[in-house]
């Protein structure tokens, strides 16, 4: 994320920023706020809950016909757990509606029990979330008193390591590496539940959406040089391996076509010399467009 892209005049500023969410917002007022400083077409991937912080991706113009891409990068989340008290939301937001004992607990119980959901992780999604159920989004059903019929879902964690536990508050902090799809409310509970109690969530933040981390991240609130720091959707897929084309391939991958190419299996970033072409799929001996800046 070193080389700043040049906005298009003819459509408008072009590319991808990296922000860092505050606590205490939607993530959408998020973009809203930035969308004042760098007006036009926008979206985001990396929705984070209002009382979470960290990292949001942003892309403006037709960069964010790349945004699909980012959903799979793995997410990096530190969480405060609050053992013995349940909400609906699994949140701090929400309303409690259990309360438990909590048993004693040492670290060792503790690291034992985190290690159990490394792995292929299956879980109920919390009710108050964005998946959509018979086309509305759950947490509108449940907050207007209707019935939510959450299916689980399977998801995998990369990593999950033990930070600090106080007896006194209760609160257990941890570390977890996830794959796409995982609701770090709904690990709370699951975790609590291991240990013999219930839980919410009192803090949450997130660090890293693959290799980007909240380090590179424009600080809150906006300023009006925001523009200035958009970066091109080249480097922000340097995630993606390169894959080099020559002038008559480039012209069969413009007009849609799939070109001959031995090559490893999944997506990649087309280039011809310097040029860069957009996304590319490999499919072990054939290369098909994908995403490309003009022509498919």
């Amino acid at each position: 994320m070193r080389r700043r892209s040049k906005k298009r005049t003819h459509s408008g500023p072009e590319g991808f920023l990296a922000v860092n969410k505050p606590a205490g917002m939607t993530a959408r007022a998020v973009l809203n706020a930035w969308l004042k400083q760098i007006p036009g077409k926008a979206g985001m991937e990396g929705v984070l809950d209002p009382f979470a912080n960290g990292l949001l991706i942003f892309g403006y113009g037709n960069a964010t016909r790349y945004l699909p891409y980012f959903l799979n990068l793995e997410k990096e989340y530190v969480a405060s757990l609050i053992l013995g008290t349940e909400t609906d939301t699994l949140d701090k937001e929400g309303e409690i509606i259990k309360s438990e004992l909590v048993p004693a607990l040492t670290e060792e119980i503790i690291k034992k029990t985190l290690n159990t959901f490394k792995g292929e992780y299956t879980t109920l999604p919390p009710v108050y979330s964005n998946i959509r159920i018979e086309g509305e989004r759950a947490h509108t059903t449940a907050r207007s008193g209707g019935e939510v019929n959450m299916q689980t879902r399977t998801t995998f964690i990369h990593e999950i390591e033990f930070l600090h536990y106080d007896p006194d508050t209760t609160m257990l902090q941890f570390r977890t590496l996830v794959a796409s799809g995982t609701y770090i409310r709904s690990l709370g509970r699951d975790i609590a539940k291991q240990l013999g109690t219930v839980g919410h969530l009192s803090e949450l933040s997130r660090p890293r959406i693959g290799p980007f981390t909240i380090e590179e991240a424009l600080p809150w609130p906006p300023t009006e040089q925001t523009a200035e720091h958009l970066v091109s959707a080249e480097e922000m897929l340097l995630f993606m391996p390169v894959v080099q084309v020559n002038d008559e391939q480039k012209n069969v991958l413009l007009y849609g076509g799939w070109i001959n190419l031995e090559s490893e299996k999944g997506y990649c970033r087309l280039f011809c010399g310097e040029e860069f072409l957009g996304i590319g799929e490999r499919l072990g001996e054939k290369v098909k467009p994908e995403r490309l800046l003009r022509g498919a």
